[in-house]
């Protein structure tokens, strides 16, 4: 591929793509490398897709389907072969309990697949964009900015922390993006957050929301358009990808019963500290997305009803 870059007076770089671009999508059978790669096929067709997968096979169309273990050094060195010009690292464990109880397949996973990953974009001399968590904070201050030291309450948490160090040690030119997201893995039948919302709220049974619990989550959907957006903007460093909205997870689960029909007295307040389980979660994990919205040129993203709205359409599409 043949890429420029053009600086204009008071403008920032960008990326502008004159041939067709090569992308490697780790995790691509996940919650957001699925929704990736189909916004991809479906908006930005001028990319050539290369999908990673490990242990849920995938099959889209028009794209390279890869099975790799990104443990595997050996093996995801080879891909310098395809010569790429960016790698989108969504692959992970990010399961909390589950981190917890396997903390060494966690660490192997989410920090030396990720080492594996970043030496990989180091030597195929191309752009790597992590996707971090909100997670890596402890929740006692919120609207935290990308400035904010990491302190993490669990197992999951600490092997983000430690993969973004191995991104910025291995290659200059990354870009981490923390965030938290939201929306429905139609590739795998794994239930996300919002889907047992869903389900639970459907079946009339009753859903508890945590009241002291903040966040500011973006639809999968528009999480995949900032990640290319940025990417074209020739972004690097740490940068909060994350809703202008926060709100407590109680008024979030309320809004989705308000938008899919379902009796909105079934949502109960609840405590996060009342979670069973010996995992300490962090209550306020919001993200100051100011440098985010500078660099995009927007004045704020979508608003939660209207991510929600565009969440119920892309459900309906499938269907």
């Amino acid at each position: 591929m043949i890429l420029s870059i053009i600086t204009l007076r008071g403008c920032r770089s960008w990326i502008k793509i004159s041939e067709q671009s090569k992308i490697i999508i780790t995790g691509a059978s996940g919650l957001l490398g699925s929704t990736l790669v189909d916004y991809l096929r479906r908006e930005r067709p001028d990319y050539e897709l290369f999908c990673l997968y490990n242990t849920h096979k995938i099959d889209f169309n028009g794209v390279k389907n890869l099975k790799i273990d990104l443990k595997d050094s050996t093996r995801v060195s080879s891909l310098e072969e395809i010569n790429p010009d960016l790698i989108v690292h969504c692959g992970a464990l990010t399961n909390i309990s589950y981190c917890e109880a396997h903390q060494s397949e966690s660490f192997e996973t989410n920090v030396i697949g990720t080492r594996n990953i970043a030496r990989l974009s180091k030597k195929a001399n191309c752009k790597l964009i992590y996707i971090s968590t909100d997670s890596i904070f402890d929740g006692e201050k919120g609207d935290y900015s990308e400035s904010d030291v990491p302190n993490p309450l669990h197992v999951y948490g600490e092997t983000k922390v430690k993969g973004e160090e191995e991104c910025l040690k291995a290659n200059e030119d990354s870009l981490l993006l923390r965030t938290n997201m939201f929306g429905r893995n139609f590739v795998s039948n794994k239930l996300s957050f919002v889907d047992n919302v869903i389900k639970t709220l459907s079946e009339g049974k009753e859903f508890n929301g945590f009241v002291d619990a903040k966040f500011c989550p973006l639809f999968v959907g528009t999480l995949s358009k900032y990640i290319i957006d940025l990417y074209e903007r020739d972004q690097r460093g740490i940068m909060n990808c994350a809703s202008s909205e926060k709100l407590a997870k109680f008024d979030f689960v309320k809004l989705v019963a308000k938008e899919f029909g379902f009796d909105e007295n079934l949502v109960k307040q609840s405590s996060i500290t009342s979670v069973c389980g010996d995992v300490k979660r962090p209550k306020d994990t919001s993200l100051n997305n100011s440098k985010m919205l500078k660099v995009l040129g927007i004045k704020s993203t979508p608003t939660m009803l209207d991510m929600l709205q565009s969440f119920k359409k892309s459900i309906e599409n499938k269907e």
